[in-house]
């Protein structure tokens, strides 16, 4: 779902420029000052292109719409420059715009061919229809397009990452959303898996919370999730991952941690969080317990779902023996 947001996102991007390149071939005085009609008939039947390509692919086919505009683009530009040489300013723009179009695409490897190919075709036609001034003015463009080119690029990735980086965080305590987490401890798992080492799963629940909002109010219920947060954060390294799993319930995943490590970090968590306070407004105070539960690959499952069944059930084992424990289960 995320991947399919990004490609769409990309795609708009690269349909955007394919416009604002037509309109400003179309804007240009110099080639509406032309008295070469094959050129004006030539820009209505690559518009007339566009829309079939626009509307006759799907947009779940994201490489090949986009990988179309492309080819369709720099055609474009090819036939351009046969008809109407007096145009070659205008050409070398379009160039630019062409490799910033590419540059939504290029970290796919697989295009890299394709855009090689038609710029080799491009160059040759550079070459052999204008004349050395204008080739010149062409080549010292060149620092100037790829310089663009990249800068586009960046700002590209930059948005792409920030837009993956939302899509798996939660919104309320800055940890990972239950996609994002499940993403994360899958990789974690085959990594594992092929190394033979070792991870421990964490689940937590606060004990009451409930009672809480039905207190003091739901603002309140959201001050302990909050703050459970910020605790869990406190006494996990950076190679370990955690994220709000639902409601109040949280999920850890300790790297490269066995058993015994993983219950240490369990009980430091539930103490610390057992000593804070909260307050209302009124200076009512209230405190909050946690419920934890411990497992570990290998050694409470062979599989990622039956690591974090395990330690979802021995959560429970702790708040049905009492609660503001923590337990762990291995597998049979």
């Amino acid at each position: 779902m995320i991947d399919h947001k990004i490609r769409h996102f990309q795609y708009k991007i690269a349909e955007v420029l394919y416009l604002f390149t037509f309109t400003i071939i179309i804007a240009s005085i110099k080639f509406l000052e032309s008295t070469n009609n094959k050129a004006n008939y030539a820009i209505i039947i690559f518009f007339l292109i566009f829309i079939i390509l626009k509307f006759s692919i799907d947009d779940n086919f994201f490489s090949s719409k986009i990988l179309s505009y492309y080819l369709l683009f720099q055609s474009q530009n090819i036939f351009i420059a046969y008809i109407n040489s007096s145009a070659y300013d205008i050409l070398i723009f379009m160039s630019m715009i062409g490799l910033l179009l590419f540059s939504v695409i290029l970290y796919d490897k697989k295009y890299l061919m394709v855009h090689i190919v038609v710029t080799g075709v491009l160059t040759y036609v550079y070459f052999t229809k204008f004349d050395p001034k204008e080739v010149f003015l062409f080549l010292i463009s060149l620092p100037f397009i790829f310089i663009t080119s990249l800068n586009f690029n960046k700002i590209y990735i930059i948005l792409r990452n920030l837009i993956t980086e939302l899509s798996i965080t939660d919104e309320m305590t800055g940890l990972l959303n239950q996609s994002g987490f499940m993403k994360k401890i899958e990789e974690e798992f085959y990594r594992s898996q092929r190394y033979q080492k070792t991870f421990s799963v964490l689940m937590i629940d606060s004990d009451n919370l409930k009672l809480i909002n039905d207190t003091y109010g739901h603002k309140y219920g959201s001050m302990v999730i909050k703050s459970i947060a910020e605790v869990i954060k406190t006494n996990i390294r950076r190679t370990d991952f955690a994220a709000r799993y639902g409601g109040d319930e949280f999920i850890l995943c300790l790297v490269e941690t066995d058993l015994d490590g993983a219950i240490e970090v369990a009980e430091r968590i539930r103490k610390q969080f057992e000593l804070k306070s909260f307050f209302t407004k009124d200076e009512k105070k209230f405190t909050i317990t946690l419920s934890i539960g411990v497992s570990n690959y290998p050694k409470s499952g062979d599989s990622l779902m039956d690591v974090i069944e395990l330690a979802d059930k021995a959560m429970y084992q702790s708040k049905n023996s009492g609660k503001n424990k923590t337990s762990y289960l291995l597998k049979n």
